[in-house]
């Protein structure tokens, strides 16, 4: 029987109606925005003259106050809430992209569900990125917050941790620096690094663990192991530029890694590494274990 045409389109718009009535944290796979703060390095700014300091919609909120203002205009003012699931956040499946310039001292954990981690869950196809000539600085230290940046040099600036198999990230054109580790990929995770930059990250600037996989493209993984503060020089935990451990493995493809305290490269475990058109030079020792 042939269902008239005006059926189908009744049917349609009640499907759509049904689907836009679903909270919207149950939506996979959406994208939603982040305004990168560039008012000042007051945290507890967060109110500022419509269009200034990073409000890329205009609303005159930025950091906490743009995460919580309404649930449906899906525009953050931190990466920590618009990765969540709240105020229809990617619930750690989707594209979060950072739409203006600006610092975010704030460690990304994607180690939900992994071990007694409180961290974000993975449960898909996880894009962080720059938008095309933004600037964001994933960066530990913040002038005139001494105790907040003595304990994010503790951690790592972006952790991503899962059992699964069947998961990834995908890093694009982020800045990344004065952390523990810029990068830490534990467990099974799939990692995808593209134009990203690591600097003074005093273990290693990108680390891969356990039986991850990590491949970089186009990144400057630079000057691991180094850091200066008021207090003087950190002393290097040792300063990697790339590790690789345990079963992990990974490719370099178009990377400059120079500078570092340590090894350049490093691959102390069995996984398999591939090295192809890279810029390795003026490290320790540019390259250190298997390949």
């Amino acid at each position: 029987m042939k269902v008239p045409r005006s059926h189908t389109i009744r049917a349609l718009a009640l499907a759509a109606a049904a689907v836009a009535l679903l909270p919207l944290q149950a939506r996979a796979n959406h994208p939603v925005l982040v305004e990168g703060n560039n008012a000042g390095n007051d945290p507890a700014v967060t109110t500022v003259p419509p269009g200034t300091g990073g409000d890329f919609d205009g609303d005159g909120l930025i950091g906490t106050a743009e995460d919580t203002d309404n649930a449906t205009d899906r525009v953050f003012g931190t990466l920590t809430a618009a990765l969540g699931s709240a105020n229809g956040g990617a619930n750690g499946n989707g594209r979060v992209t950072i739409v203006t310039s600006g610092r975010f001292p704030e460690a990304i954990d994607l180690s939900g569900g992994a071990g007694a981690s409180t961290g974000q869950t993975l449960n898909g196809v996880l894009v962080i990125e720059a938008a095309p000539g933004v600037v964001a600085n994933i960066d530990a230290v913040l002038a005139g917050d001494a105790a907040g940046t003595t304990a994010r040099e503790a951690l790592p600036g972006i952790l991503i941790e899962t059992a699964q198999t069947d998961r990834a990230v995908i890093l694009r054109n982020l800045v990344v620096r004065n952390w523990a580790y810029g990068l830490l990929v534990r467990g099974g995770a799939r990692v995808t690094v593209e134009g990203c930059k690591f600097d003074s990250n005093l273990a290693a600037n990108v680390s891969a663990e356990d039986r991850a996989r990590l491949t970089m493209t186009e990144c400057s993984i630079s000057a691991g192991g180094m850091r200066f503060t008021a207090a003087g020089k950190a002393a290097p935990d040792p300063g990697n530029g790339v590790e690789f451990e345990d079963t992990a493995g990974g490719s370099l493809f178009r990377c400059t890694v120079s500078s570092n305290t340590a090894a350049g490269v490093l691959n102390t475990g069995t996984g398999r590494v591939r090295l192809l058109e890279n810029n390795v030079f003026d490290n320790g020792i540019d390259f250190r274990g298997r390949f």
